[in-house]
């Protein structure tokens, strides 16, 4: 059977706007843009760039042209894959870095001139393939995404196309772009073949990774309290776990404040469970507006009633300025209770040091017990 690049270009595009259409819909369910969602989104509008711009490489008039954007674009993709993969640990996307790659692609097929043909600056494009495809594939594997079967299937279809591009590369540069080896086996069609099964895993993949989060407005599945403004239990779980775990493998420390309202049973017992949930709210409602933006919070269990400040990668400076702020927050709090003023008096305990999310939080529970605790504020 031969295979019709001209059909097979006409057919790239139409998939790759299928899985776009996918996961910027599965993306639009949620509320903001979360920094994994702009990285894979750049994916997919990159990878249709690209579909376009290869598709447009048959007219003469931007051939040239039309193939520089495709090879710029199409690295940018594998690149901003990465970032995303980088953003669901809690690191910094680094997207830049896909943008210097796509612009050496760009340019290294460009400025030999029209004359020098189609593959002219193919080296910078199998280095931009070959290198976001196995760094990708690494990210995965050695962060939080490991645990998702389909992010493994990922890691695993970009490995064999950055071996499936290195094998390109040796026999082209070998044999030559022309050889009957490369234009039979490695050529266009196989690899624009190759390139669909990438997209349709990874919009598979990426759509199973973030696809919980867009229903989170069910009670069963909500990210946030919509009373406390607080990550609820199993989002802030998940949320510190990984980034707790990535600062720990660059070396870096964390830190967990616990805060609670003291006697909050008894509270309930002489006033109404209703009151002891508005006083709980109230000391939520200080410690939201007190915190910075950039910082972890949510409650440890619906029954437990404590909230949890997660201060990833914080050093000792950085851990005593949110300790103060949210200190300084709770301190004289009263209610309002059978027209008596009641003060809401709120504990706080903090713990640092190079362990699990798990273990900070046992380590802080232990210190509201322990005897040289020294009280509430």
């Amino acid at each position: 059977m031969t295979l019709d690049l001209d059909t097979l270009l006409v057919v790239s595009p139409l998939i790759i706007v299928t899985c776009c259409v996918l996961y910027l819909t599965s993306s639009a369910r949620r509320h903001g843009v979360a920094e994994v969602d702009r990285c894979w989104s750049l994916t997919f509008v990159s990878l249709l760039m690209a579909s376009v711009a290869y598709l447009l490489s048959g007219l003469d008039s931007v051939g040239v042209f039309a193939n520089a954007a495709g090879n710029a674009a199409f690295v940018f993709a594998l690149g901003a894959l990465w970032s995303g993969v980088r953003a669901f640990d809690g690191r910094s996307t680094r997207l830049w870095l896909a943008g210097v790659s796509a612009l050496v692609a760009g340019l290294a097929a460009l400025l030999p001139g029209q004359d020098a043909g189609l593959w002219a600056g193919s080296w910078a494009y199998f280095a931009g393939l070959i290198g976001w495809t196995l760094l990708a594939s690494l990210a995965i594997w050695t962060g939080g995404l490991r645990r998702y079967p389909a992010m493994g299937a990922l890691a695993t279809v970009s490995l064999l196309y950055s071996v499936f591009t290195v094998v390109r590369a040796i026999v082209a540069y070998t044999a030559g772009f022309d050889s009957v080896l490369f234009v039979g086996a490695l050529g266009s069609e196989i690899a624009t073949i190759v390139g669909m099964l990438v997209a349709v895993v990874g919009s598979f993949a990426m759509i199973t990774v973030r696809a919980p989060e867009a229903y989170s407005e069910r009670e069963s599945e909500i990210r946030f309290d919509p009373y406390l403004g607080l990550r609820t239990p199993a989002a802030l779980a998940l949320r510190a776990e990984a980034i707790i775990s990535r600062t720990g493998e660059d070396g870096l420390s964390s830190s967990v404040l616990l805060i609670r309202v003291r006697d909050l049973d008894e509270i309930s017992s002489a006033f109404g469970a209703r009151f002891a949930r508005l006083a709980f709210e109230r000391c939520a409602d200080e410690v939201v507006a007190a915190i910075p933006g950039d910082v972890l919070a949510g409650t440890l269990s619906q029954a437990e009633k404590t909230i949890a400040v997660v201060l990833p990668g914080a050093d000792a400076l950085r851990t005593a300025q949110v300790t103060r702020m949210v200190e300084d927050s709770l301190r004289g709090l009263t209610m309002s209770a059978q027209d008596v003023e009641l003060p809401i008096v709120a504990e706080v305990v903090q713990v640092s040091g190079h362990h699990s999310w798990s273990e900070l939080v046992t380590r802080a529970r232990a210190r509201f017990a322990a005897p040289s605790w020294q009280g509430p504020l």
